[in-house]
């Protein structure tokens, strides 16, 4: 109802978030957050915002029963009679907890990886994307000194005008994944090995756009 207590559910939502309808019916939506939202501003303005007629859409953490944290990707409808007055407000949800479980491990990883290697974004010509501060450390430059330069800026000339070097980038190319120990140049012109694995990636439409090179300095 437009003051937020339940007036129905359907049995996938009972079953998603693990209650009998007798044990939520005429219980309030606040039923399903946690005590920070309840507590914050945001949470009051989304029950005004509902009441001024409002719809909206968006990714909710809500708490199932026994305190099991669910991701909802879900429509709040407000439902206005013939005079614009707001009646009931209908939620239509989507469980997305698995997805965002899989995004947040995926995130942890990557910051863990972010924060022991040096890393490295090339486009498909080899030019530079981006590198994180361990890959600039490691070789001695500043963002701005690479970006969009060519990947054999890191490269001594007998390794860039050798038949090898066009090869491995024909092989990313394809998509064909790489790894091993390098010899590169920092920008002190001094050699510097990697041990490193450049990576391929792929869109979700299995089109590749960029390589990613994960490298450790073992000289």
């Amino acid at each position: 109802s437009p003051d937020g207590s339940i007036l129905s559910a359907n049995a996938l939502f009972l079953a998603r978030m693990g209650y009998a309808l007798a044990e939520i019916e005429d219980q309030h939506h606040s039923l399903f957050c946690t005590a920070e939202q309840l507590e914050s501003r945001d949470y009051q303005d989304f029950w005004l915002r509902l009441n001024r007629g409002e719809s909206f859409s968006d990714k909710f953490l809500r708490v199932a029963k026994n305190g099991r944290p669910v991701w909802l990707e879900a429509n709040y409808v407000p439902v206005q009679n013939r005079h614009g007055r707001v009646i009931k407000i209908v939620k239509l949800a989507t469980d997305i907890t698995d997805h965002i479980n899989d995004a947040q491990e995926q995130r942890a990883i990557t910051t863990a990886i972010e924060r022991s290697m040096a890393v490295i974004a090339f486009n498909l010509k080899g030019e530079v994307l981006k590198a994180n501060d361990n890959f600039l450390k490691t070789m001695g430059y500043r963002e701005e000194e690479v970006s969009g330069k060519h990947h054999r800026i890191f490269c001594a000339e007998a390794v860039y005008n050798s038949a090898k070097y066009p090869e491995i980038w024909n092989k990313l190319k394809r998509g064909e994944f790489i790894s091993g120990q390098f010899p590169r140049i920092n920008k002190q012109g001094k050699t510097v090995w990697l041990r490193a694995t450049y990576n391929p990636v792929f869109d979700s439409n299995g089109q590749l756009y960029e390589v990613v090179k994960f490298a450790t300095d073992v000289t």
